[in-house]
């Protein structure tokens, strides 16, 4: 047994060496949310707690990327690093899951498939706080199997802890508490616990949980004034009723955000980053939306849940490899044999789930629909992003390859068996194929916002200014923001009028305003006539046009 240990080190090893060599696929900030954690990195790096903490990001991401900040000075360098040591540790943790279902051959297929996903390795070179979420979410995963087999104080200490560093990363975390309870009566009814046991352990988990998240929780009623664990709730309610039943896009976020009240203060205190707390004209409170208008809610609950499961859980596990099979210049255009063949994961997937629903003795299913279940139901009552599932993907890929061993196991014990046992390896490469060629990882289109940041940066004082810090760029996206070396965020408004565009401006004192080709054309279609440069406005002047992979920027000044 030492060989197959000694391969699976080496696997981790050789996957840090992939990794490093896949980096240059992201070396462009591409991401809002990107900015928003090296944002609060820097200020928790700097111990100035008040600029990052509004409660619309979890923390704890951040917290990871500003500690490896205090050994390398390039932030960008330091996200990479804590991503390549959070994926290992993800990847060690679900082999200690995989553990108790596959041989150890197969748990190192597994593992490969882990490393060598295209969808999590999408994640993985992005500064999102999903690098984070996927190994705590295992390990909650692991101590809650480790809870049945040996019930003590310290695995449900352990559990509420991970329940509250979940929480501190993404805040909608909290719904697990729910999970939690239904896995405690799976665990009754299977008599693993006494009540006596299970009131001791829930009281553990539910006040380690609480404890431990009081302080934020008493921050955030500060900067509200409302008791409560998340400060986007109301945007979120808002984000779900503008983005309708089935068009769910970056377009209906930023209304949603821009509109939470009727007063326009979008236009006054600014967008998300650096929004003061400015309490909603309208009543935006769960029960009335749930419950005002039922049959609306029903209709959102099941497209939503439809989108699920036809749509984002099938491309979680096949990428987008049906966009390329219609691709004409595909080798496979349009063969319908090939077409099935696409499908053997999903399929693989299916008879797992089928096999490990029905095992006896086994809590793997019953843990792991607890969990999905619960948090499915929660967000389709809003809407469905595949980010918001990608954390079950390990767990889907261990129930895939657990039906792949229990099929190709059953030929052993025929002569011609251990060649027909070999089919996992054309299977593996096989499916890591189809996930690498289905996966766009190509940025260069952002490379233009890059340069005109650089740019900025490079042309500081002709601008105006003695440091970067100084500067206020107002950007659909904080890409030149970052590049451009100021820690503020300022985002253009959701407006259809520029002299409402100028009047937030001079309000809160913004220097220039960068429109882009790439974004202004889709998301902010009524500006988009700043793409033409000869175009005068009044306290607006035109400073630099760069252009770059058929893309372009323009940068405006503006004069008050």
């Amino acid at each position: 047994m030492l060989l197959p240990h000694i391969f699976l080190i080496s696997v981790f090893f050789l996957w840090s060496l992939f990794h490093l060599s896949v980096i240059h696929l992201n070396t462009i900030l591409t991401n809002a949310d990107s900015f928003a954690y090296l944002q609060m990195s820097y200020f928790l790096k700097n111990w100035l707690l008040e600029w990052f903490w509004t409660g619309w990001f979890g923390f704890l991401y951040s917290a990871c990327v500003a500690f490896w900040n205090l050994f390398v000075e390039n932030d960008f360098f330091a996200w990479q690093i804590i991503n390549l040591i959070l994926f290992n540790i993800g990847g060690v943790i679900l082999f200690f899951i995989g553990k108790r279902y596959l041989n150890i051959h197969y748990n190192i297929v597994l593992i490969l498939i882990y490393f060598l996903s295209s969808a999590l390795l999408n994640y993985n070179i992005n500064i999102l706080s999903e690098n984070l979420f996927i190994p705590l979410f295992l390990l909650l995963f692991l101590f809650l199997q480790r809870i049945w087999e040996n019930s003590n104080f310290f695995n449900a200490l352990m559990i509420g802890i991970i329940c509250a560093f979940l929480y501190f990363t993404r805040s909608e975390s909290f719904i697990y508490i729910l999970s939690l309870g239904i896995i405690g009566l799976i665990f009754l009814k299977r008599k693993l616990l006494l009540w006596k046991e299970f009131i001791k352990y829930s009281m553990t988990i539910i006040l380690s949980f609480f404890i431990i998240i009081a302080p934020y929780v008493y921050y955030l009623h500060t900067i509200t004034w409302e008791w409560g664990l998340t400060n986007k709730g109301s945007s979120n309610i808002r984000q779900a009723m503008m983005r309708g039943t089935e068009k769910m896009d970056d377009e209906g976020f930023e209304k949603a955000v821009g509109e939470l009240s009727s007063d326009n203060h979008h236009l006054i205190a600014g967008f998300v980053w650096w929004l003061k707390y400015d309490k909603p004209s309208e009543n935006y409170s769960i029960s009335n939306f749930l419950l005002q208008d039922k049959k609306s809610t029903l209709k959102r609950f099941l497209t939503n849940q439809k989108k699920l499961y036809s749509q984002t859980l099938p491309k979680m596990l096949l990428g987008d490899i049906l966009k390329l099979y219609k691709d004409p210049w595909f080798i496979f255009y349009d063969n319908f044999l090939i077409l099935i063949i696409i499908f053997i994961p999903l399929v693989f997937f299916i008879l797992g789930w089928l096999n490990l629903l029905f095992k006896k003795n086994s809590l793997f299913m019953p843990i792991f629909l607890s969990l999905f279940l619960v948090w499915s139901i929660f967000f389709t009552l809003f809407f469905v992003l595949e980010r918001y599932f990608i954390i079950f993907l390990p767990l889907m890929f261990l129930i895939m390859i657990y039906w792949a061993q229990e099929f190709l196991t059953s030929f052993e014990k025929f002569e011609v068996g251990k060649y027909i046992a070999s089919l996992w390896i054309f299977v593996f490469v096989y499916y890591m194929g189809i996930l690498f060629f289905s996966q766009n990882l190509n940025n260069s289109k952002y490379e233009v916002k890059k340069v005109a940041g650089e740019w900025i940066q490079e042309n500081i004082k002709g601008l105006g200014k003695k440091d970067p810090s100084e500067l206020k760029i107002m950007e659909r996206f904080p890409i030149m923001t970052y590049y451009a070396g100021t820690k503020e965020r300022w985002l253009t408004p959701y407006t259809s009028k520029i002299s409402n565009l100028i009047e937030y401006a001079q309000y809160n004192k913004i220097d220039l305003l960068v429109v882009d080709s790439l974004d202004f054309k889709t998301y902010r279609k009524d500006l988009s006539v700043l793409l033409n440069k000869d175009i005068k406005y009044q306290n607006l002047e035109f400073v630099k046009m760069l252009t770059l992979n058929w893309e372009k920027v323009l940068i405006y000044k503006f004069n008050y």
